[in-house]
């Protein structure tokens, strides 16, 4: 069912089956988040609309186990994006945060590296940055574990000669 998309002629109850599906769901797969979530707005979005006369919604959503702080940044999500293109390939947080749920992080992190560092260096103060503007985790990116392999081998495992200090090893760690 959780594959499917809400529709406006399903009842209350499919709906609230619909939503506790995935709320379970983002819970437990990180991955396909941003998605759920989106779907799950948009079964919100729905809902709300019925129950927006009555004033049943959050006492809808509260029988149906849906908190409010979840089915709010759900329904933002559905709304800001209109569409699951729009989140191809987005993880949840780098959604939120498009979308204003989230503090954005700063554009411009402090620079640690001296722009005469090494390429290598250089490099890696590159790909940390993106890697955390895109609000993933670093440790798991091949990337990542490639230009420190480099920065080893650069380093002598104990060392690293910066071209502002040639002839002098500078410790490392």
């Amino acid at each position: 069912m959780a594959s499917e998309t809400p529709s406006v002629e399903w009842d209350l109850d499919k709906l609230g089956d619909y939503a506790r599906k995935l709320v379970r769901r983002v819970k437990m797969a990180p991955r396909r988040v941003a998605k759920d979530v989106f779907r799950m707005g948009q079964a919100l979005v729905i809902v709300r609309d019925r129950l927006k006369a009555e004033g049943e919604y959050g006492r809808w959503c509260a029988t149906n186990k849906i908190p409010k702080t979840t089915a709010h940044h759900a329904v933002k999500l559905f709304e800001f994006y209109g569409t699951e293109d729009k989140l191809r390939g987005k993880t949840i947080a780098v959604a939120k945060r498009e979308c204003g749920l989230i503090k954005s992080k700063a554009t411009s992190l402090p620079a640690f590296v001296q722009a005469d560092a090494p390429k290598p260096i250089i490099r890696l103060d590159a790909a940390v940055k993106a890697i955390i503007d895109a609000g993933e985790d670093i440790a798991n990116r091949d990337d990542f574990r490639q230009l420190v392999a480099e920065l080893v081998k650069l380093a002598d495992l104990n060392a690293v000669e910066t071209p502002k200090h040639k002839g002098r090893k500078a410790r490392v760690g």
